[in-house]
């Protein structure tokens, strides 16, 4: 659902709205006193009608973190062609759960971007929910890449470590819904994410598996993006630490992909 338009209508500095003409100049006033709380299309199309050129209406136009949405997007079209290209190789299972987390972090992106792009202008039940779809898909995209990592390395000890992650990620569901904090997202992922690491560290060590190592890459590389959101780096103004984050967090996407299409240890 749209917020009330009066929330959301400009006026350009090129005229005052007392300059306004006789019934251009008594609809502003109407509507900016919160004569009509909420309007139809049709009352949209009037109030349009008898206040442009000098009213704007910027709800279609003007959004709330441009640059947060734009590179949360190209991060969730990224994720797209990445899960998209493995699933089309018909590749073992291991890789199949690299393909879910793609996919999840696809989910994140979108969700994520248009929280942010358009959160003045969606009903607060929306948001929240957004956000919270947000949340669970980022829990599902860590426990994706754990399995997936269980698969590809452990053999025969996967199963035990399987369902702490599945536990893990029914108590961060829990916990994500209740709070809609994302302090909680970077705790598991961040517990998840080092699991990858080790194994993807010992994998390398112990079996020289090079593609292991291209893994253990896009690991750091996504810590690296994670404390660059915490710490709030931002490069300019008009591009933010979140902006900043989407971007270092596709190379990391983009060495996940590479590592695991590439895993010489994939299970049958």
């Amino acid at each position: 659902m749209l917020k009330p338009l009066h929330d959301l209508v400009v006026v350009r500095q090129t005229i005052k709205p007392s300059e306004l003409p006789g019934k251009r100049r008594d609809r502003y006033e109407s509507h900016r006193a919160g004569d009509r709380p909420t309007l139809s299309v049709w009352a949209r199309r009037t109030l349009a009608w008898h206040c442009l050129p000098h009213v704007v209406f910027y709800d279609a136009m003007m959004l709330h973190e441009p640059m947060t949405l734009v590179t949360d997007y190209a991060l969730g079209a990224l994720c797209v062609v990445l899960a998209i290209r493995m699933r089309s190789r018909g590749l073992p299972q291991n890789r199949s759960d690299w393909t879910a987390a793609l996919f999840a972090c696809a989910l994140a992106a979108f969700a994520g971007g248009t929280y942010h792009g358009f959160l003045p202008w969606i009903d607060d039940t929306v948001a929240a929910v957004l956000w919270r779809l947000t949340l669970l898909a980022i829990g599902w995209a860590a426990y994706a890449a754990v399995v997936a990592t269980c698969r590809a390395h452990l053999g025969g000890r996967q199963g035990t470590v399987i369902w702490i992650a599945r536990a893990q990620f029914g108590i961060y569901a829990l916990a994500a819904i209740a709070s809609g904090e994302f302090i909680a997202a970077i705790i598991d992922y961040s517990v998840a994410f080092a699991f990858v690491l080790v194994v993807h560290v010992w994998a390398w060590h112990k079996h020289g598996d090079g593609a292991a190592l291209t893994v253990v890459g896009g690991v750091l590389v996504t810590f690296a993006a994670a404390g660059i959101q915490a710490a709030g780096i931002a490069p300019h103004e008009a591009f933010n630490h979140n902006d900043l984050y989407h971007v270092v967090q596709m190379a990391g996407t983009a060495l996940l992909y590479r590592g695991a299409l590439t895993s010489a240890r994939g299970s049958p």
